[in-house]
């Protein structure tokens, strides 16, 4: 009787660790998977509002100057937000490479930068000025490169 009693013990003591790990690899999925992190291009919506900037005389060539940006968090809260402007001439004595300290989600906020005149020939395919590659990036996120084309609706003409 002892022996039967002990038997049953050690198999419920068998299900029993059994059950927890199967627990533990579940939780250890559920939280890999859900922790991947997006691209900061589907976290972060950068859109041009508006640049200052002066034209050939044929209207085919922007030397563009500033560029203000919206960027909104889209994917969540955002920290340390970064906009690197991949090959352009940053002026550093207008200004400093723009960061964003912190967004809600859904909360925009304008940025500036400010150029050493950046030229950009009209592209018919796009109906805007560029391309425009500017390197985004946010602890939320992976560090992603998007691409703009300015519209000349967000473009103000300079002398």
């Amino acid at each position: 009787m002892r022996s039967t009693k002990s038997k049953m013990k050690r198999r419920l003591l068998i299900l029993l660790t059994m059950v927890i790990a199967i627990i533990i690899i579940i939780a250890c999925v559920i939280k890999n998977r859900g922790g991947q992190k997006l691209l900061a291009s589907e976290y972060l919506r950068v859109e041009p509002i508006k640049c200052l900037g002066s034209f050939s005389s044929d209207n085919k060539t922007l030397y563009l100057r500033v560029l203000a940006l919206k960027v909104t968090a889209i994917g969540g809260e955002a920290h340390g937000i970064t906009i690197n402007t991949d090959g352009l001439i940053i002026d550093p004595e207008l200004g400093p490479i723009p960061q964003i300290d912190y967004l809600d989600k859904n909360q925009s906020k304008e940025v500036v930068i400010n150029l050493r005149m950046v030229q950009y020939q009209w592209d018919d395919h796009h109906k805007g000025y560029g391309p425009i590659e500017l390197m985004i990036s946010c602890q939320e996120a992976l560090p992603d490169t998007i691409v703009i084309y300015l519209k000349t609706t967000n473009i103000t003409r300079i002398p």
